[in-house]
């Protein structure tokens, strides 16, 4: 929808550019007219649409987890734990930069199921550098406290320790008591 309206209005505005160059006034002033009228219902229908997004946009950070909470008509809440979390992204487009906001893209590993490879996008964020660093801290804190994973192998190998040790004892004091 939104590359209809930019399309037309390039049309009308490249319109209105050549109308002005001919000597007929009352087709430029006319297609101004055109152009100004289609800009302030433009306004009118992405200004409040931008308003009740915005506002039905929130992020909660807790101690295990992102929730995202986004939507007008359908309501989303999006939920990703910490544990889940591979990294954190900060992205900062041209537009972002001139408005001095950033986003923070929430990346986990294979659980994404939209076709950006994120499991969420944290928009418009004014303090981002701060909040990048916040959730990362957070995410490598999750993961040191969930200790390090063990396989099978790794944990036959810790089996086998305690069992060396009480054999070479008891070799020892075989030994000894032969001497």
């Amino acid at each position: 929808m939104t590359a209809t309206v930019i399309i037309g209005l390039a049309v009308l505005i490249i319109g209105v550019l050549f109308a002005t160059l001919e000597p007929d006034k009352e087709m430029a002033f006319a297609l101004w007219i055109i152009f100004f009228s289609s800009l302030g219902i433009t306004w009118a229908l992405v200004y409040p649409l931008t308003t009740l997004w915005i506002r039905n946009l929130s992020y909660v950070i807790s101690a295990d987890r992102v929730t995202l909470h986004k939507g007008i008509l359908t309501k989303t809440e999006q939920n990703t734990p910490f544990r889940a979390v591979t990294d954190f992204i900060l992205e900062r487009t041209l537009f972002d930069r001139w408005l001095n906001i950033g986003s923070v893209k929430i990346q986990t590993a294979g659980q994404s199921q939209s076709s950006t490879g994120y499991e969420g996008v944290m928009a418009g964020l004014l303090e981002y550098e701060r909040w990048h660093g916040e959730l990362r801290d957070r995410m490598q804190a999750m993961h040191a406290t969930a200790g390090p994973q063990t396989t099978g192998a790794d944990a036959a190998e810790d089996d086998l320790f305690p069992a060396m040790l009480a054999e070479l004892k008891a070799i020892r004091k075989a030994l000894e008591d032969r001497g």
